[in-house]
């Protein structure tokens, strides 16, 4: 998403002449020429297959938070399921996405022919944003787009009191900068949502492993970030109080359509201000036994976890503590020699 012009060079987008000007540069696309990234749903019968199905999880994907009467700033919309969906819910939604005839950060894999997935990033890039632009016109939605560098944000787009990034991080090439511009110019909370790959759950943890998987054609998954490292950043950029939510999402893998949905698992980090408060919405019982269950599926892969559940059962086993004067002594002849 990293674009190729300073911040001037994006400004003066929200004016309404602009937005007059983007509406009939790409309002009305052929449906022929969009990709679904999300599953749209128009009507009862008016329903367009995406990559990712959201109908029904808006809540547990954002974080359960009360969005009436907010101005929010959405990172990387694709074809804004999320974005709409918090417009019916009374938000004021400016969605920001990569300038068109731009490729998204590029791993620089030896095996990669960089050149080849520039020139598919861009195409592909284009039918989400016709996908934005064919949903925006169908649904009747009044939400603002701007095209800009995600590193280097426009001058003039205001501020917010939120902001939103779902499932973007692990495709930057720079997560804490990107967080850094949206902490600059949100007022009360970040929502940060991301793929659980092999990332520990526990917030103490805060890593952040580097092309996970070691995918050789996947040039564009640089991260597996774990949710410690998520409410780490947000709290270096004055965002201290947190709530981290788990659940599952329905996804084509590999955005292939033809292929049966899965369940994915993801976390939603919601980072706020210290002296801001937010409404957040009751969770229900069936998403609280979900979460329980998505921590007890990664908490069984996770080597350290497992190590520490071992070392605990140990201790609590009759056997330790009946060996309990056995290790007294030979920590004195140890401490003696």
């Amino acid at each position: 998403m990293l674009g190729k012009a300073s911040a001037d060079a994006y400004s003066g987008q929200l004016a309404k002449e602009h937005q007059v000007g983007l509406e009939e540069t790409y309002g009305r696309p052929a449906l022929s020429d969009c990709f679904f990234y999300h599953t749209m749903q128009f009507g009862p019968a008016d329903i367009q297959p995406g990559a990712w199905d959201l109908r029904g999880e808006e809540r547990k994907y954002l974080g359960y938070l009360d969005f009436k009467g907010l101005r929010v700033l959405e990172f990387g919309p694709a074809t804004g399921y999320l974005g709409f969906w918090m417009e019916t819910q009374g938000a004021e939604v400016v969605c920001l996405e990569l300038p068109p005839g731009l490729a998204q950060d590029l791993l620089p894999l030896p095996e990669a022919d960089l050149a080849d997935h520039r020139a598919a990033g861009v195409a592909f890039a284009e039918k989400i944003r016709n996908s934005w632009w064919y949903s925006r016109g169908k649904l009747g939605s009044r939400n603002l787009a701007v095209y800009a560098d995600i590193y280097d944000l426009p001058h003039d787009v205001g501020r917010f009191d939120i902001s939103t990034f779902g499932s973007i991080l692990l495709h930057l090439e720079n997560p804490y900068r990107a967080l850094a511009q949206a902490a600059a110019l949100t007022d009360t909370a970040i929502i940060v949502t991301d793929m659980v790959q092999n990332s520990s759950l526990d917030l103490r943890s805060h890593r952040m492993d580097f092309n996970p998987g070691d995918q050789p054609g996947n040039v564009v998954n640089w991260w597996s970030v774990s949710p410690g490292a998520v409410v780490r950043m947000l709290t270096v950029l004055g965002f201290p109080q947190h709530s981290v939510y788990f659940h599952t999402q329905k996804h084509h893998a590999h955005h292939d359509l033809t292929a049966p949905p899965v369940d994915v698992e993801l976390f939603t980090v919601v980072g706020s201000r210290k002296d801001k408060q937010i409404s957040h919405a009751p969770r229900p019982a069936e998403d609280i036994e979900e979460e329980n269950r998505v921590i007890r599926i990664w908490e069984s892969n996770d080597p350290v976890v497992r190590l520490e559940t071992e070392l605990r059962e140990l201790r609590n086993s009759t056997c330790w503590r009946a060996t309990q004067p056995i290790r007294w002594f030979l920590d004195l002849i140890r401490k003696d020699s």
